[in-house]
């Protein structure tokens, strides 16, 4: 008999396949996820406005959600209890995507001795992240709570993982690192492709590609600020996803005269966002968090080099690739300075190609799936060991 995978936590499933709800990395994950969870177990999916899955070892339970992107989650997690309630005696593990959603999980465990292990994707409790410190001090109480019983704590990247072990005091034996998977890498045709898009769009301005949450923890604030100050230069910004500062965006352009400069393109996915990296000469976020950016090694992938803040695994990645200028965290200057720097040399060595795409071939969503899948069968296993004594 199959074993029984309950997911919370997640907004949206497909990921942005609705306009109701803001989707981000996380609704990315869980999709690639599934796709190969699927053949291992069976799955049950409790999230927001989503489709009706057509694979009969998916099931979607869509609900209600209401408010914006710090009131989404809030709404998703108070629907959320009675369905899971109902499904206590089907599940054989919980995987939460949210501290939030866990403490679902958390209750089931205590109640029903049903086991729990948490994805964290970001550093949910700043204050950058939750808008306020109250708000920050209240998340951090939900996540003290939600790891103390957990299972297992799976992270998404070393830094975010050294955190929550200092923070919150976590077993190193409870809590591993799992990074996001990435799409697969054809080496030759990728950068064949991606070079001949790019003469396409030579004009001489060097196009710069934004790809994130619009977000203010993403930077994109002291992005537009550094665009400001080389407004006269050869450079376009394109700016591709959705969040709450959009019209904040929207009023900044017009306000200073930089309709020519930069150049707001909505939520951009799947192959569309592959041809657009593919026409591009630089990526670039200057976060005050990361995780583990596998957005940046995409680009490095296709021969793109990347401009970025040295938080979370960055600094990492930078020293492994070669390929990433990093700037300080809210410095417009240094990032304006940087993408001039970017002007008259944009193309990466065909060495330094290959180093990131030997790389993302390691951590594809296939290798990344099958760690997952080890996961939860020792997770399960142990519990079916220990009985009641599991708590």
């Amino acid at each position: 008999m199959e074993r029984h995978i309950l997911i919370l936590g997640c907004k949206n499933y497909p990921g942005f396949s609705s306009s109701k709800v803001i989707s981000s990395g996380m609704e990315v994950y869980v999709t690639e996820l599934v796709k190969y969870l699927k053949s291992c177990f069976r799955i049950t999916l409790i999230t927001a406005d989503s489709e009706v899955s057509q694979d009969d070892n998916i099931r979607v339970v869509s609900l209600p959600i209401f408010g914006g992107r710090l009131f989404q989650p809030i709404s998703l997690f108070f629907f959320s209890f009675f369905p899971s309630l109902k499904l206590r005696k089907k599940i054989d593990l919980i995987n939460t995507q949210t501290p939030l959603s866990g403490l679902i999980a958390y209750v089931l465990k205590k109640w029903f001795n049903i086991p729990y292990v948490v994805s964290v994707h970001m550093y949910a409790s700043s204050s950058e992240h939750t808008g306020s410190r109250l708000h920050s001090a209240i998340y951090h109480y939900v996540e003290k709570i939600v790891y103390s019983a957990a299972d297992k704590i799976v992270c998404a990247g070393h830094g975010l993982r050294d955190h929550i072990m200092e923070r919150h005091c976590v077993e190193p034996d409870r809590i591993i690192v799992i990074n996001p998977g990435a799409g697969p890498v054809e080496p030759d045709k990728q950068s064949q492709t991606c070079h001949q898009e790019k003469r396409e769009h030579d004009d001489g301005v060097l196009r710069v590609l934004f790809l994130g949450r619009l977000i203010q923890e993403n930077g994109i604030i002291d992005l537009l600020e550094a665009m400001k100050l080389i407004a006269g230069q050869p450079v376009k910004l394109l700016i591709a996803g959705n969040g709450n500062l959009e019209r904040y965006i929207r009023h900044f352009i017009t306000k200073h005269n930089l309709q020519d400069n930069i150049e707001m393109l909505g939520i951009v996915s799947g192959e569309a966002k592959d041809r657009l990296l593919k026409s591009v000469h630089v990526l670039i976020r200057t976060s005050y968090h990361e995780v583990f950016p596998v957005a940046y090694l995409e680009a490095l992938a296709y021969g793109i080099p990347v401009i970025a803040t040295p938080v979370g695994d960055t600094a990492y990645i930078a020293e492994q690739t070669g390929g990433i200028d990093l700037v300080p965290v809210n410095d417009p200057s240094e990032t304006a300075s940087a993408i001039v720097g970017r002007i008259s040399h944009h193309v990466l060595e065909p060495e330094l190609i290959s180093r990131c795409q030997t790389y993302l071939r390691d951590i594809s969503w296939k290798n990344q799936a099958d760690k997952t899948v080890a996961l939860f069968n020792e997770v399960i296993s142990r519990h079916e060991r220990l009985g009641d004594s599991f708590q």
